[in-house]
């Protein structure tokens, strides 16, 4: 995944060392319809063709995710992430982000040196709703049960703009757990600056290969390419 800046484009002094939610929306309108951030195709793949959103598209998909959230959730509840690795990913994290709820950046069932984790991750976090994708949402529904709302990102339906409040700097902005190699997973809240704070300046056309749900790999295609 790589994300493409206009190299003289700077973010705003207003910008500046804010929440993630806040600078999506400052990059959406200052660099509008240039590319944000690119999914390679692989080769192999049926097309191989890269994807991908403007600034603009990912602040309009960004903001459909928050809409959905805002109305069906409370404030500082748990939205689970078991999608794999590409835009719709982003654009759940950063939609639960503006909606103000707690993300939980998790992985997909199907690895079964995984599923253990996964099964303890989600019964410790208690998420309200499980986002995933379209094509994977028949497996996570069948792997979380009837007892919790799985929704396919794709499937959220569009939703005016609106002006959203700025999330407090030091409220819970996601739930992350550590890998359970040596114990059981445990959870560490990361707040909206922390977030920011770890935030590693790479430039136009970085290019990000961990996985998402690894802190690494989202806060590099995150706070680091938003910052």
């Amino acid at each position: 995944m790589t994300v493409d800046q206009d190299s003289a484009s700077e973010a705003p002094a207003s910008q500046q060392r804010t929440t993630l939610p806040v600078l999506l929306a400052g990059w959406a309108a200052t660099l509008g319809d240039l590319p944000a951030f690119t999914v390679p195709g692989h080769r192999g793949e049926s097309d191989g063709v890269s994807t991908y959103w403007s600034w603009r598209d990912l602040d309009a998909q960004v903001n459909r995710v928050a809409a959905m959230l805002a109305g069906r959730l409370n404030p500082d509840e748990r939205v689970a992430l078991l999608a794999s690795q590409g835009l719709e990913y982003l654009v759940g994290f950063l939609g639960a982000l503006r909606a103000g709820v707690i993300a939980v950046p998790l992985f997909t069932p199907g690895l079964p040196e995984d599923t253990g984790r996964l099964r303890t991750v989600l019964g410790h976090c208690r998420p309200s709703l499980a986002l995933t994708t379209r094509a994977e949402q028949r497996a996570v529904t069948e792997f979380v049960g009837p007892y919790l709302a799985v929704i396919a990102i794709e499937d959220i339906p569009a939703a005016a703009p609106r002006d959203w409040p700025e999330p407090d700097p030091h409220s819970p902005a996601y739930l992350r757990y550590s890998s359970g190699s040596a114990r059981a997973p445990a959870g560490v809240m990361v707040t909206h600056a922390d977030l920011v704070a770890s935030a590693v300046g790479d430039g136009p056309d970085a290019v990000n290969w961990p996985p998402l749900f690894r802190d690494l790999g989202l806060v590099l295609s995150t706070a680091g390419e938003l910052s």
